[in-house]
Parts: C-alpha cells; structure tokens; sequence
C-alpha cells in the first residue's frame, strides 16, 4: 500500500535512439542517423541539411503511402543515382528502447527494452514490415506501436515540414462540415475528434428522448387527472373488495362445518348400509331356503295331484251306468216318489302325498252322491238296485 506524500515510481517511456536508413531516397548504401537525445522532440536544419530524409523514413516506417512521401509510387523512395542507378531495394529500421527518467536529469535504460521497427521496398513496389528482424503484417505493427503510446491511426505524435505555417493561418473553427479550423485540428491531435460522432449521435437521441419524454409526461398529466377522477369509486371498490374477502372467509367456515356435518352423515348411512346389506343377505339365505322348500312342496303337490286324479278315475270307471244308459238320463223308476235317503256310502279317502287309496272303494264319486237327493221320491230300478247292493 503506498502511503499518501510518498513519491510515485517513474514510469517507462519510449523513445527513438537512432534509424538506420538503405538506400533510401538520397542516402546509397547503410547510412546510421543517430543516436538521438532522449528529449529529442523535432529536426532542424538549412535547406537541403536532410531533414525531410529523416522525416519521410518515419513516415515510411509508419505505414504513409507514398502520396504523402511526394512521390507517385512507393518503387521511387529507392535511391537511384548515376553511382547506383539500379538498387534492387530500400530498407529503413527504427530503433527504439524504453528508459526511466531520474530526479538529477539523467535517464536509465530499462533492460531488454529494445524494439526494432523496419519496412523495405523493392522495385515491383511491394513492400514488408519487420519487427525484431522477423517478417510481420502492418496491423501487428500499428497494435505494437499503439500499445506503446504511437497511434498511427491519428498521426497525434508526428507534424511535417509546412504544417506549423497552415496550422499558424488556421481559422479558430471551421464555419463548414467540410472545413478544418484550429480547433479541428487540435482535436484531430489529441485524438477526441473521434468522440464526434458518437456526441452527435447522442444529442439526436437525447432530442428524440426529450420529445419522449415530453409526450409521456403530458400521457401522465391526463392520467393523473383521470386518477383523481377515479378516487371516489376507488375507496368504494376497495370497500367492496374488503366485503367481498370477509364473505368469502365466512363462507368457507361454513361450507367446511357443511362438509364436516355431511361426512358425519355419510358416515352414519354406511354404517347403516352396512347393516341393511348384511340383513339382505339373511333375507336371500332364507329366501334361497324358502325357494327350496317350495320345489319340494310344489313337487310333492305334482306327486299327490297325480294320484288324485288317478283315484278320481278310477272310482268314474266304478261307478259308470249300466251299457247303453246315458249317465244324465234318469232311469224310469225314479220318476216314482220315494223318502229321502242320504248318502250313506263312505266318503273318499284321504288324498295326501303320503296316502296310497284302498285296492277297492264301493263308492261313487262325489258328484253321484250329491245328485241323489234330487231324486227323494222316486223308486227307480237304479235306486233299488242300489239299496239291495248295500243291503
């Protein structure tokens, strides 16, 4: 933790210590420029001293196409003279190193700093970048330079020979889109001219938030009053739906001592069911016995009706008139008048199941003996037949 007064420790810049140009524009051969001061911060000299050299093989280096070196293509950066009129290429390297600045004004090399920078050129006009002496492309070069402080995008770190005249004639601010004042260029230097467009960008959306804003705020205002219109039927809805809760809780209490009278009754008719169920099978037991019994009754009754009216046949065979007699004619004599005899013939035997009729029964059937007291008072030769058959 640092304690607050406590002096911060140096933090490491870089800096160019020397370029080494080949054959580049005026220079035949390796020529080594350099080493620069660590404070170095521009190049000076007559005319004709070399200073646009320097500056173009940083600008070269940098990636600058090859209008802005003045020239048509980039093949004519390669020196060509009538000592070396045919030089197949051109290659310029930028040392660079990182030192510590120190209180006393000197500065110390921060160890295992270095970083060389190079591109060349050949005569078909193509070209390479180079950095630590291994073949890389010009984005890796413009990402390791901006990680060092040098963006190549903006052109913040670098002003050419001329441009301190037109910046001296710049107007404050431009008057047009298309212009470029003062403040333009500062702002295209420091680098927040890029925030431009995204502040334009933003003020239009604030303008179209604003005019959001401003119709939901009236949409608010309406509602609002329209709320306090409602008030009223507000505090009586809410009255109602108070009501309504209380009725509902009291309903459920009721419908529960409902449920719970409801299953007690339940509960009381299957217990009764239970005992209604267990007397009807009772019932069916003695009616199953009941139907048994009557079968055997019934077939019993079958048995005795079946010697019933063999019995009853025989005693008609028995009892028959005399061949040629119809059975309804009376005979002459009993037309005559005679007493009142009864039926003195024996009566039928008994008839039961269990009951066998006797081998022979002198005695005619029901039906004969009640027709004789119709004829009281007559003395037909049948009666008298009769009376001696039983005398």
């Amino acid at each position: 933790m640092v304690e607050a007064g406590a002096p911060s420790e140096p933090v490491p810049r870089l800096i160019i210590q020397r370029m080494e140009l080949e054959n580049f524009k005026s220079y035949a051969g390796k020529v080594e420029i350099g080493p620069f001061d660590k404070n170095m911060s521009s190049v000076v000299g007559p005319n004709g001293s070399g200073k646009s050299n320097v500056i173009d093989s940083m600008l070269f280096v940098f990636g600058w196409k090859s209008g802005k070196l003045r020239q048509d293509k980039i093949a004519d950066l390669i020196h060509n003279s009538d000592r070396f009129p045919n030089l197949e290429y051109a290659k310029v390297s930028v040392y660079f190193q990182k030192v510590v600045d120190l209180p006393d004004g000197g500065h110390r090399v921060v160890p295992g700093s270095g970083l060389v920078v190079a591109r060349d050129v050949r005569k078909d006009n193509k070209s390479d970048y180079w950095i630590n002496n291994k073949k890389q492309s010009f984005a890796t070069v413009r990402s390791l330079l901006r990680e060092e402080g040098i963006d190549l995008d903006h052109n913040r770190f670098l002003i050419l020979q001329g441009e301190v005249e037109a910046i001296s004639m710049m107007k404050p601010k431009a008057l047009t889109p298309n212009e470029e004042g003062l403040l333009e260029y500062l702002e295209d230097i420091i680098g927040s001219n890029r925030h431009v467009k995204p502040i334009e960008e933003a003020h239009a959306k604030i303008e179209s938030l604003n005019e959001q804003r401003t119709s939901r705020l009236n949409a608010l205002k309406g509602s609002e009053k329209e709320m306090q219109a409602l008030e009223p039927g507000k505090a009586e809805a809410e009255q109602y739906v108070l009501m309504e809760g209380q009725l509902n809780e009291k309903r459920s209490a009721m419908y529960q001592k409902y449920a719970q009278a409801s299953q007690a009754n339940v509960d009381e008719l299957e217990e009764k069911r239970t005992a209604l169920e267990a007397g009807l099978a009772d019932e069916r037991q003695k009616h199953q016995e009941m139907n048994g019994k009557l079968g055997d009754l019934e077939k019993a009754h079958k048995h005795a009706k079946r010697d019933h009216d063999k019995t009853a046949d025989q005693l008609e065979k028995r009892c028959a008139p005399p061949h040629g007699q119809l059975r309804d004619q009376p005979h002459p004599a009993a037309t005559r008048r005679r007493p009142h005899t009864r039926c003195t013939r024996p009566r039928p035997p008994d008839l039961s199941p269990h009951a066998q009729p006797p081998p022979d029964v002198p005695s005619c059937p029901p039906r004969v003996c009640a027709a004789a007291p119709s004829s009281r008072s007559t003395n037909s030769p049948s009666s008298s037949t009769t009376r001696r058959r039983s005398t």
